[in-house]
């Protein structure tokens, strides 16, 4: 993967990210309930990833299960953390239902997103837990089907 990109926050995705912030908001001030779900419904290409991720990073929210009906989104959502605003501090954790898993973040070394593979259910807890603990911001993907 390349040098992180840039882009900015389009008006229409920036009404959506401040709706989910005051959403979240509410529910830390105990308005809403004692758990927060939130789905996020648009047309293709709208920036759903980039809104996600924009709302996690401004809530600093750090642990997230993301969950899709369409396995080819995985590849978006690992790419989007290279980004400029994304690329220090998250870490993308792939899940495929067999004790499987890929862990996407940026390599110290050369500033770039690296990949690497895990294979147990140990490993999953840990690498969670792990990542948490260094105070990193943990994406966890996982389809309907794999779940």
């Amino acid at each position: 993967m390349g040098q992180p990109a840039t882009f900015d926050i389009t008006p229409l995705q920036k009404n959506v990210i401040d709706s989910a912030i005051k959403y979240i908001s509410d529910f830390k001030n105990g308005q809403l309930g004692n758990h927060l779900d939130m789905l996020l419904a648009a047309v293709m290409r709208f920036g759903k990833t980039t809104c996600s991720y924009e709302i996690i990073r401004q809530n600093n929210i750090k642990y997230a299960l993301v969950t899709t009906a369409k396995a080819d989104t995985r590849t978006s959502w690992r790419n989007e953390i290279n980004h400029k605003k994304f690329i220090d501090d998250f870490v993308f954790i792939e899940y495929d239902g067999n004790f499987s898993y890929r862990v996407s973040m940026k390599n110290e070394n050369d500033g770039l997103i690296h990949t690497n593979s895990y294979s147990s259910e140990q490993d999953g807890k840990n690498l969670i837990q792990y990542y948490r603990d260094l105070g990193k911001t943990v994406i966890v993907f996982a389809t309907l089907y794999d779940l």
